[in-house]
């Protein structure tokens, strides 16, 4: 048996020694060949490696260095399955739960005592016990020494006792603590299934006790290390500017000149603490064992910039170079995320366009967080394959809980509990995909029951009895349980009897025989979840949860698609870790939801997807699995100064913060070393990105660290003819994009039509509408009174629905969760109608419906608005005496039938009503009926009134009706053709500013500061329709004042005010 070690900074170089020895030494066919590796990432890159060099591959076995230790040791000393399972965290957490209670009596638990009384113990005592669970952990791998001395009866603080305590429980020690013992049995056989070799592939750090193991192992089978090294020099002296301070102020003064301290290559020193500690260790130890060394150093060469950086690492050298003017590494900064990855896109295709050879298979994309990154990446990159700038791509190493929908409405369902059932909350569970196709619900019919739950007032709360639980009111309105008892008496009764309460119900009636079934679709729903919820509020013994928590994914999801298997697959493996660990530790007491939604989070939380990994198309990944395997072009993106290095800030209680030595887990000099190892892979270009301006105020903001001094070292030791960053602007169209020599540019065509539009918009008005539509050709020559009045009321929205046949308003249903506390604007002009046309008993429907506050507050509103509906009707009704009449209209203007029918007209004169104040909207419609009516009917000469609640007009008749409506008629047709600048509100306004001897640029004045805003309301910008016709216009023009004096003039000629 022996130890090899095959040393270079070059991964491809490595790869060829393991093919030596693979081809060289094969095994038996059925002997599998292990290789351990650090990443899933590495797994997938040598499996194809090994494929593409030796024509095929096998039977290889790639353990993570912790598992593989494990089994060898099992094997080697006939262990049992679980001896070294049960001092993993996950284990050790439940020992903890069960151990520390009983210790909290004694002085030296004093401080940990608050934190596990029970009122304490859900919010902040099962969390303690994973943090003492991970530091044992790491105890275990970095610190057997201290443990090995507190099994000794060393220290008597709190977590000395607290091991010696688990220690007793346990029916093995760790195998880390008996490594010392293990030596001593070096050569006696154990079990003989024993691998004839083990490789250890691209390690760049291992914790000492792994190493120990390793050479351990060298005894019994071969043991082949294949290191990557960044540097050719031994360097385990160098220190960074920042440890030389440290160092030299730990000192006297007077020594201060006898030492002399190697800072070599100073990046290198910067970055490769990590890679330094392990490879002076590594040396070490192995000059106690017989090692057969192999090293192989690659000369990358000084052609680009990127090259000649690469060289100075590996000859540990810091010499000034020649000018550059390659873009073998260029850093850009960018407005955010978004704008990283529109950059990345562009930059990309450009790589690929002038190289050939370059594949998106050679493409690596790493990002400090992914999961972070990857909606940005699959918005941009997501292209039809018609799409000249679609690359294939696939995002791999992504957390899978973070990632997944199934698992974030499970958990959200583990929350509920806790929960007001806010009407979005419950919603948002019906939504997800699997939920909904578990209960057959269609996408379409989600739409209906949504809407329903927002109809019936529907707004939190189980029932009264959930309120009362609150300290609340025990009122029924608003909850679940009104809303689905309006929902079934709204279907049973027949439509004549919905109007009104029936034994204190008020149906709803928007549920119809054709919608039975998903009436009972929505009700299996709701009965099912709120059964669960309701279990969920129950404390149970840890087996008891695992049990509950298979019932609600069968139960409440429906696994259709491969990411939902996946997802589905996971947590049923978090499940089964939540049993095997609560059998290993016979924890029996009773936790509550949240703790076992916990373990499960805790466990998933760690779980990253193993797919994605070089399949065939640029690979997205997190930054740790990729980091040191060789590409051709390697990116960097969402390199920030608070993204990377990670900080991570470990309880204060941890010992080893305390007292650290080298080789220590630290994630801050982990990513250090991973951005060296990612600059070293790359072997044409390396790309950096990062948030370097702030997309909300421009404001500048600093790159990673890294970034920082890699920039920094660039600058002092190399000429460069270009800027190392590129500035990059908000927008993806700005010109700069399309314009030759700004040294930027841009594959994106629907960019280049933006910039071409804002370039014309600059020159001219522009809008989303041409300024004509061409002729309009109607498909009748009927035109109905209450379509010429809709689309005076609104002319852009007519032409925009009916002419293009947009709908511009959402119909999305939005759901409230609040009660009401006043009474909207919309909702009061609702009840105002109802009361005018349907009577006065319409209280208990409308505050079902969730429209009026609660209790006295909406009583108190209630009679507000009766009181003044009665007052209208009243006048009103001075005018209604005498029958009505309803008259047919067919008049023919302009080649157009006018037809339609005028209610409202009696002896006194033809009415219209509305229960608001004064609106030139509502004089316009009421002007074009009156001009209908006395163009039609020219011998009756009744007068036109028109109801508001702030006055009284009267419109007398003019003689040239039909004239007036023959011009009125004139501009609807115009008005098919074009957005016209016709505002009723603002035109009125106008011509009224000008009736009271305004000149017009007064008028003009007071319309624009309607147009802008309006009590809160803005035309310009809340309208849609305007914003769609009069983006970029200016609408208050010669034809704006046309218009207005062709409409309006007449009307204000021929009206009388009366109070």
């Amino acid at each position: 048996m022996a130890l090899f070690a095959y040393v270079s900074n070059r991964m491809e170089v490595l790869v060829d020694n393991l093919v030596e020895i693979l081809m060289g030494d094969p095994l038996d066919p059925m002997e599998r060949e292990i290789i351990v590796v650090q990443s899933h990432g590495m797994d997938r890159w040598l499996t194809l490696t090994l494929a593409r060099k030796m024509g095929s591959c096998a039977n290889l076995h790639f353990p993570f260095p912790r598992r593989f230790i494990a089994q060898a040791l099992k094997c080697l000393f006939n262990l049992s399955p679980t001896s070294l399972d049960i001092w993993e965290p996950e284990y050790l957490l439940w020992d903890i739960l069960k151990t520390l209670p009983s210790l909290l009596e004694r002085p030296a638990f004093e401080s940990l005592k608050p934190f596990f009384s029970e009122e304490k113990f859900d919010e902040i005592g099962f969390d303690l016990a994973g943090d003492i669970a991970n530091a044992f952990d790491r105890y275990l791998i970095y610190r057997p020494d201290l443990l090995s001395a507190w099994e000794r009866g060393r220290d008597n603080h709190w977590q000395a006792q607290l091991w010696r305590e688990l220690r007793k429980e346990k029916p093995s020690r760790p195998l880390t603590l008996e490594f010392p013992h293990l030596l001593r049995d070096v050569g006696k056989p154990g079990e003989k299934s024993l691998p004839r070799r083990v490789s250890l592939f691209g390690v760049s750090a291992l914790p000492p006790i792994f190493l120990e193991f390793f050479f351990l192992f060298s005894h019994y089978f071969d043991v082949h290390f294949f290191l990557l090294n960044p540097c050719q020099e031994y360097w385990g002296d160098i220190l960074s500017p920042r440890e030389e301070s440290t160092y030299l102020n730990s000192i006297h003064t007077a020594e201060k000149g006898d030492f002399h301290l190697s800072r070599g290559n100073s990046l290198l020193a910067s970055l490769g603490r990590k890679g330094r500690e392990f490879f002076d260790f590594w040396e070490g130890r192995a000059s106690h064992f017989e090692v057969i060394t192999r090293e192989d150093f690659r000369e990358p060469g000084k052609d680009t910039l990127l090259h000649a950086l690469q060289s100075q690492i590996l000859h540990l050298e810091e010499n000034p170079a020649g000018e550059f003017s390659d873009d073998s590494i260029q850093i850009h900064s960018c407005h955010g995320p978004l704008r990283e990855i529109e950059v990345l896109q562009d930059y990309l295709l450009e790589f690929l366009r002038r190289d050939e050879t370059l594949k998106p298979a050679d493409i690596l994309v790493m990002a400090p967080d992914i999961d972070f990154y990857s909606p940005y990446i699959k918005a941009v990159f997501s292209l039809p394959e018609s799409d000249p700038r679609s690359i294939p791509f696939s995002v791999a190493d992504s957390r899978v809980f973070s990632n997944s929908r199934l698992l974030r409405t499970f958990f959200k369902i583990g929350k509920l509990k806790d929960s007001r059932y806010k009407a979005s909350e419950l919603c948002e569970i019906l939504e997800c995909p699997p939920v909904r196709k578990k209960f057959g619900i269609t996408e379409e019919e989600l739409e209906v029951i949504l809407s329903w739950i927002n109809r019936v007032g529907i707004r939190w709360g189980a029932d009264a009895n959930m309120k009362a639980e609150l300290g609340l009111p025990a009122v029924e309105t608003g909850t679940w349980k009104a809303g689905i008892e309006r929902m079934l008496l709204g279907y049973v009764l027949p439509p004549d009897d919905r109007d009104s309460a029936f034994l204190g119900i008020v149906p709803f009636g928007g549920i119809e025989g054709g919608n039975r079934d998903i009436l009972a679709k929505f009700l299996d729903f709701f009965q099912l979840l709120d059964g669960i919820v309701k279990l969920f509020k129950e404390k149970s013994s840890p087996l008891e949860w695992s049990t509950r928590f298979r019932s609600l994914l069968n139960d409440l999801f429906l696994i259709e698609t491969d990411e939902e298997f996946l997802a589905a697959q996971e947590l049923q493996r978090s499940i089964h870790v939540l049993e095997e660990t609560i059998r290993a530790t016979g924890y029996e007491k009773p936790i509550s939801a949240d703790l076992a939604f916990d373990f499960l989070a805790r466990h998933l939380n760690t779980v990253r997807g193993t797919t994605g990994f070089l399949s065939g198309g640029i690979t997205f990944s997190h930054l740790v699995p990729m980091r040191s395997i060789p590409f051709r072009v390697i990116c960097l993106i969402g390199m920030n100064f608070q993204a990377f290095p990670r900080l991570h800030r470990r309880p204060g209680f941890d010992l080893m913060s305390m007292k650290p030595r080298p080789q220590d887990p630290s994630p801050r000099h982990e990513d250090r070393y991973i951005f060296l190892e990612a600059l070293l892979s790359a072997r044409d270009v390396l790309f950096i990105s990062y948030s370097g301006q702030s997309p909300e105020d421009n404001k500048p903001l600093l790159p990673s660290v890294v970034v920082s001094e890699l920039i920094d070292y660039i600058k002092q030791n190399f000429s460069l003819s270009r800027e190392i960053v590129t500035v990059h602007h908000l927008q993806a169209f700005h010109p700069a994009y399309f314009t030759p020599g700004s040294g930027l540019f841009s594959y994106s065509r629907e960019n280049f039509e933006a910039t071409k539009a804002l370039i014309q918009s600059e020159e001219k008005d522009f809008s989303f509408i041409p300024e004509s539509l061409g002729e309009f050709e109607p498909s009748t020559n009927i035109l109905t009174v209450d379509e010429l009045v809709k689309f005076y009321t609104h002319p852009c929205r007519f032409l925009v629905k009916e002419r293009l046949n947009m709908d511009l308003e959402s119909p999305q249903v939005i759901l409230e969760d609040e009660e009401p506390f006043a009474l909207e604007p919309l909702h009061e002009y609702t009840i105002k109608d109802e009361l005018l046309k349907k009577g006065l008993d319409i209280y208990e429907s409308h505050l079902a419906r969730g429209i009026l506050p609660y209790e006295a507050l909406g009583k108190f509103y209630y009679e507000l608005l009766k009181a003044e509906i009665l007052s209208f009707k009243k006048r009103l009704s001075l005018y209604r005496e005498g029958p009505e009449e309803i008259k047919a209209i067919d008049l023919t203007v302009n080649d157009w039938l006018i037809t339609g029918r005028l209610k409202n007209l009696y002896p006194s004169g033809l009415l219209y009503f509305r229960p608001v104040k004064k609106k030139g909207k509502d004089i316009i419609a009421a002007w074009i009926m009156h001009i209908i009516f006395h163009a039609a009917y020219p011998d009756d000469k009744r007068p036109t009134w028109v109801f508001f609640l702030d006055g009284i007009s009267k419109f007398g008749i003019p003689n040239n009706c039909l004239s007036l409506l023959e011009t009125l008629v004139h501009i609807f047709e115009e008005g098919q053709k074009r957005p016209l600048k016709f505002f009723p509100d603002l035109s009125m306004t106008y011509i009224e500013t000008r009736q009271k001897g305004k000149d017009k640029q007064e008028a003009l004045k007071k319309v624009r500061g309607q147009w802008e805003t309006t009590f809160g309301y803005s035309p310009k910008n809340d309208d849609p329709y305007f914003n769609l016709c009069f983006r970029e216009k200016d609408p208050f023009d010669e034809e704006f004042i046309s218009l207005a004096h062709l409409i309006c003039s007449p009307i204000f000629a021929h009206m009388e005010f009366e109070k």
